[in-house]
């Protein structure tokens, strides 16, 4: 049977093990929790952007995952943006886009917005909804395939704005997606959190 590492012993490998090894290994292994909270991380180099975190040769990328109650109801446009690192935006109870978070206010900051904003906002959607419509009706009947792929695409579209008419919520839940990429492999997810609070709360 393997003898278990000293608390000395386990300091000193946390300590000198690489920063994504580490990341992975805590979170795999929970019980790890206070001593690695003690133990000081060494990171070569770190480069941070609004979606995306650089730890040594690793890249983690944030982004909206939404989990359909339903997993045969989900759109393979929305699978496909769930399996590559999800929405870069945050999106409202109906499933809109909401940048209207975008610019966090932190105490102390002085907000200025222009009379009618959410006029605008309001006005704008009522457009892309009109917009998206007169897409679905367009591409209906068409036997072509990059037809058929766009009317999924608007229909899926058009559907946040339906729920919001309709004051329904969405049939998914959606979670804020940590994923992960070695040089040219592509995005893996690490893990999933229930999303209590906004997408730029985790951006830079």
């Amino acid at each position: 049977m393997d003898k278990p590492l000293s608390y000395e012993s386990l300091k000193t490998v946390l300590q000198y093990l690489e920063a994504n090894l580490r990341f992975h290994l805590f979170n795999r292994c929970t019980s790890l929790k206070l001593t690695e909270k003690i133990v000081p991380l060494r990171i070569d180099s770190l480069k941070l952007d609004q979606r995306l975190i650089t730890v040594n040769k690793t890249t983690y990328l944030f982004g909206i995952y939404r989990d359909y109650h339903v997993k045969s109801d989900i759109p393979s446009c929305i699978q496909h943006k769930n399996n590559t690192g999800g929405l870069g935006n945050d999106l409202d109870q109906y499933g809109l886009p909401d940048y209207s978070i975008d610019h966090v206010v932190t105490s102390g900051d002085l907000v200025i917005k222009e009379n009618g904003w959410q006029e605008h906002i309001d006005q704008t959607r009522n457009r892309s909804m009109q917009q998206l419509e007169e897409n679905v009706e367009s591409s209906k009947g068409s036997s072509e395939k990059h037809d058929e792929w766009s009317l999924e695409f608007y229909l899926a579209e058009l559907q946040p704005h339906y729920y919001k008419r309709d004051n329904v919520s969405p049939p998914y839940d959606p979670f804020i997606q940590i994923s992960h990429h070695f040089h040219e492999k592509p995005f893996q997810p690490v893990v999933c959190l229930l999303r209590t609070d906004n997408l730029s709360q985790y951006r830079i």
